[in-house]
């Protein structure tokens, strides 16, 4: 039920400056619940995902790193050497927030190779999962503590090499013979040919006994010019590295039953007082707006102001579980897909909000252009494209693990609708 007030009483926050005066103000009832999260396109992100981790309430959550090598050169040789001592795939961490969880657990990763070809024009989504060669089979493993934050050092012969914070997978003998043995296979003629036979490297975390609440997720950079496989050979060094515009990179993500117990399928729902947004293509938030079109049937509105604001609730986001700066606020479309809102399209960021307030833990949309927009369409077209709002985590810019509890409850008025508008005669 919408429950009017006196301008007078309206909070500067609730109206964009630009927009002035309005003679009513009105906050409007919301249904939201948590729904499944579409997969994204995931082989296009500023960075990747490794780790997993095991939510006491929605349980484990899944980030496999897929991801092709190329040749240092066409022809490449191990001129006349015989064994390499040692191959490394060294995977740069991200600089800023390069980790969600315990990031002082022992994780175990291993890699292994991928058994299907892969091709960058070609679009990989987060659902996709890697088949694997011999996956009983890791050509290569790390089990320690991930170091986030020092420079490491390796010397070879009289130079000392640095690398910023990594994950380093050391390679097995196994894959180290198989990677010298490819020069005489033919196998380092060209691109094509090495990708024939070295078709990509998949990254899993297999750290076990993973007790509720543990784990973690670590953000890397695997077109870093620091992100390769590194292959040491007396005191030389060879490259094989992650291109920008050749290797394909991407990410599959998994979520175990306990998310999906929580949450109801789009247009189907029921409202729920405590909403879940999961990362990594695991849960948004729908947001219908009954009670909006209810109040202006048959009215000739103009809305000067509209706000949404949704707020974390508090007794779920201690550490580890730190909030993400940015949620982000899409128009749905019949299918439940997103879609962009006018006012993010049409205004500054710092006008359409979503950021985080940390004084009480809330996210504010401006979002006056789109339900204008609403009302425009039944009105002059007699078309109803009022099918909702989806909130959920971003997928990118930059890529979140942070998952989201909010509060939801009406009669708090902890989630609303605030609208100032002027009724047109």
């Amino acid at each position: 039920m919408a429950c009017k007030k006196d301008i007078g009483t309206m909070r500067a926050d609730f109206v964009a400056v630009r927009n002035g005066f309005g003679h009513a103000f009105d906050s409007f009832d919301l249904v939201a619940y948590s729904v499944p999260m579409d997969s994204i396109p995931a082989n296009r992100l500023t960075r990747n995902v490794i780790g997993n981790f095991n939510d006491p309430d929605l349980g484990a959550s899944n980030a496999v790193l897929i991801h092709q090598i190329t040749l240092p050169v066409n022809q490449f040789t191990w001129s006349g050497r015989t064994k390499l001592d040692s191959v490394v795939l060294r995977l740069r961490l991200s600089s800023t927030d390069n980790y969600f969880g315990n990031n002082n657990q022992v994780r175990q990763f291993n890699a292994y190779l991928l058994d299907e070809d892969l091709s960058w024009d070609s679009m990989y989504f987060s659902n996709r999962k890697p088949k694997i060669k011999n996956p009983t089979q890791p050509i290569g493993s790390f089990t320690g503590i991930v170091n986030i934050t020092d420079t490491q050092r390796v010397t070879l012969g009289t130079k000392v090499l640095e690398f910023p914070p990594h994950v380093a997978i050391k390679m097995s003998d196994n894959f180290a013979t198989l990677l010298h043995g490819a020069e005489q296979r033919g196998e380092f003629l060209n691109i094509t040919a090495f990708k024939q036979a070295f078709k990509g490297i998949v990254i899993v975390d297999e750290t076990p006994d993973q007790a509720p609440g543990s784990g973690a997720f670590f953000f890397v950079n695997p077109r870093s010019r620091n992100s390769a496989l590194y292959a040491y050979y007396d005191t030389l060094l060879a490259e094989f590295p992650i291109n920008d515009l050749q290797e394909v990179v991407y990410n599959n993500f998994t979520h175990s039953a306990p998310l999906y117990a929580n949450l109801q399928q789009p247009f189907k729902g029921a409202h729920r007082d405590t909403a879940i947004l999961m990362p990594l293509s695991g849960a948004k938030l729908r947001i219908e707006l009954t009670d909006f079109m209810n109040q202006f049937e048959g009215k000739n509105v103009v809305i000067n102001g509209a706000s949404i604001t949704f707020t974390a609730l508090g007794s779920k986001h201690n550490s580890p579980y730190k909030l993400p700066n940015k949620l982000n606020l899409f128009a749905s479309d019949s299918l439940g897909l997103n879609g962009f809102l006018r006012d993010y399209l049409l205004e500054s960021e710092s006008y359409f909000g979503g950021f985080l307030n940390t004084a009480d833990n809330s996210y504010t949309f401006n979002i006056a252009r789109h339900l204008q927009l609403i009302l425009n369409v039944r009105n002059n077209q007699n078309r109803n494209i009022n099918y909702g709002l989806n909130l959920l985590i971003p997928s990118d810019f930059p890529v979140s693990a942070s998952r989201v509890y909010l509060d939801t409850r009406k009669n708090i008025g902890k989630i609303k609708l605030n609208i100032n508008y002027t009724v047109v005669n």
